[in-house]
């Protein structure tokens, strides 16, 4: 095997291996607020072992928290490194988890943000909302705050 194949080899290994790491408004928005140790998610040694994925859902929470602040939503510089995914909302299970989760919590929203974390396999939900990691408990995915994912992947 030539040097040059090998190296497509190892890139293509470590893509492969990513963690899936959806993020929610809450961390978006905490770091939008000046919480600089949140940076660190997009460093490269984190990049290098995760891809970031997000709903235009989040986005819209986001927007309008920053109008409530007036605050500009300035994401410029965390965009290029966040994948935006929409859910399905029509495929069967996601209105059966709609309808389970309605009947215990009554933000809309969070059940849309937990059925695109599971549609695209995320291995990870980073959130500081405690009713989405209580949720988590029985998913396929593990959702917590950034910093416990931080030291975990450091």
């Amino acid at each position: 095997m030539n040097k040059k194949s090998s190296m497509n080899n190892k890139s293509t290994l470590s893509s492969i291996t990513k963690l899936k790491v959806f993020l929610d408004t809450s961390v978006f928005v905490r770091l939008l607020s000046g919480h600089k140790e949140l940076l660190k998610l997009f460093s490269e040694k984190i990049l290098s072992q995760v891809t970031y994925v997000t709903s235009p859902i989040v986005f819209q929470e986001l927007i309008l928290a920053a109008s409530r602040t007036n605050k500009q939503v300035d994401l410029d510089s965390i965009i290029p490194y966040v994948d935006i995914v929409n859910p399905n909302i029509f495929d069967k299970s996601f209105q059966k988890e709609l309808q389970n989760f309605r009947n215990r919590v009554a933000h809309s929203n969070d059940v849309l943000i937990m059925s695109t974390v599971r549609e695209v396999n995320s291995d990870y939900l980073l959130t500081y909302d405690q009713i989405l990691i209580k949720e988590s408990a029985d998913k396929k995915y593990k959702a917590m705050p950034p910093e416990e994912f931080l030291s975990m992947i450091e």
